[in-house]
């Protein structure tokens, strides 16, 4: 009976040795915005910033943005403070099909990819983080935002 009782306890404090050296699950320390229904806003054309930590818990993102134009075309940004972190950025429309997938580029800083062709709606993206982590800054513009940042013309004289 003793032997018994020992071993119960000797299982018990393997088993917590075991669980306190165990990494965090991925979305573990998300903080809110690692499901689809918590999708933190953003604005169209304003950069919004953000981080994912695969090994500590945080391995997805979730942003919803609006288009109120009726068809355009829209171009995502994304630049990440650590270029060697694999991860995948994912576009949505608002019936929840996969519009767009890109697998990010180790060594890349900054990636763009534009002429995304979308109507009036909303629309998800989610950043999702295998490996790694890094702070990133996220920017959408559609075609509309696009022309209206030009230089404006400069007169020279003839």
């Amino acid at each position: 009976m003793g032997f018994v009782r020992k071993l119960g306890w000797l299982t018990v404090i393997v088993t917590v040795f075991l669980c306190l050296g165990c990494p965090p699950k991925p979305d573990q320390n998300s903080g809110g915005d690692e499901k689809k229904a918590k999708a933190g806003i953003i604005e169209l054309g304003v950069p919004a910033h953000d981080r994912v930590d695969r090994p500590g818990g945080d391995s997805t993102d979730w942003k919803r943005f609006a288009v109120d134009v009726y068809e355009t075309d829209l171009t995502l940004r994304i630049w990440w403070d650590n270029p060697n972190i694999r991860a995948t950025v994912t576009l949505y429309d608002m019936f929840g099909s996969q519009l767009y997938a890109l697998t990010h580029k180790l060594g890349e800083r900054k990636e763009s990819w534009g002429n995304i062709r979308i109507r009036k709606g909303e629309y998800f993206v989610k950043v999702t983080a295998s490996s790694a982590e890094s702070v990133y800054t996220l920017e959408l513009k559609t075609a509309e935002m696009e022309v209206q940042e030009a230089p404006p013309p400069v007169n020279r004289p003839f």
